[in-house]
């Protein structure tokens, strides 16, 4: 027996129970349905569930829960702070603007509070929206600046809402380009004016489960993070390894760690109704120690936009 497999996709607007899920069927020639030619055909459906539906599918539900909570954190190191491998050395592109100094004194791949031992810049987040998750706080002009600075990237490390506007400009009186690598975004690769600081929005419409990495092809040791949710559950760690994470919905939660291009640890906290968690979580220097190199660029866009 011949046997005729098709895929096709549903749009969320389809149907409300099986949106966005890609569905198989299976045509068995010699069976009930009447093709020309004397053939028929049984469709058999199997459903099967797209990515990111899981996620879509518990944001939308409207779920009644006991209460909600807060988690606030530190993110700690255990034992010595581990030495990376310089982040530049000798002479650099744009020497001028690009001064080494500058450059080591803002590498920010591990920022450890030599007092407290708290890490900066790690992520801690939920990977997907709860049920009964309390929509974001809009901000009075929904926007964030994403700058370059003396050839840094600022903020490093970022967490954004979906829907909001990334307003990139370039502060240094030299061009730069912004490669931006999402996965379940449109990705954006474009070179920013000198002294452009109007610059360009970009606006991330879908959540990522990791944060996305951001280079510049122009110098290759300016590296940055941004990670775009579709809920308020998520924050970066301060200078002393601190967060603090509102209005978490009453129950047991998975939260991602992550650091500079890898997932630490993931880290489970139990939130009861009106009541603050005071969480410590240790990550040893092996873990910190090993940050993945950011790599050369290979291609260099040199498209502007106005």
């Amino acid at each position: 027996m011949r046997r005729l497999n098709m895929l096709l996709r549903l749009s969320r607007t389809t149907t409300g129970l099986i949106a966005g899920a890609a569905v198989t069927l299976t045509l068995a020639v010699g069976c009930t349905l009447e093709f020309g030619g004397g053939a028929s055909v049984v469709p058999a459906v199997e459903i099967l569930r797209a990515e990111g539906t899981e996620e879509e599918a518990a944001g939308d539900a409207t779920v009644e829960v006991a209460g909600y909570g807060n988690l606030n954190g530190r993110v700690v190191l255990e034992g010595a702070i581990p030495s990376l491998p310089p982040l530049v050395s000798g002479s650099l592109k744009d020497p001028n603007v690009c001064q080494v100094g500058v450059i080591l004194e803002k590498d920010y791949r591990l920022v450890v509070d030599e007092a407290s031992g708290g890490v900066k810049n790690v992520f801690v987040y939920l990977a997907r929206k709860p049920p009964g998750a309390k929509s974001a706080e809009a901000g009075e002009d929904q926007s964030m600046v994403f700058d370059q600075k003396n050839c840094v990237f600022l903020p490093h490390a970022s967490v954004v809402q979906t829907g909001e506007t990334v307003q990139l400009v370039n502060s240094d009186p030299i061009a730069h380009n912004v490669n931006l690598k999402a996965k379940s975004n449109e990705p954006f690769n474009s070179v920013l004016k000198v002294s452009d600081t109007v610059g360009v929005p970009y606006t991330y419409q879908r959540s990522e489960r990791e944060p996305v990495r951001i280079v510049c092809d122009f110098h290759s040791w300016m590296l940055a993070w941004q990670l775009p949710l579709d809920h308020p559950y998520g924050a970066v760690t301060n200078e002393d390894g601190s967060f603090s994470i509102p209005d978490l919905p009453a129950g047991e939660h998975e939260f991602q760690v992550w650091h500079e291009g890898r997932k630490l640890l993931e880290h489970t906290v139990t939130i009861a109704p009106d009541e603050t968690v005071e969480e410590t979580i240790s990550v040893s220097a092996a873990s910190l120690a090993a940050i993945p190199p950011n790599p050369r660029p290979r291609t260099v866009v040199l498209s502007t936009r106005p």
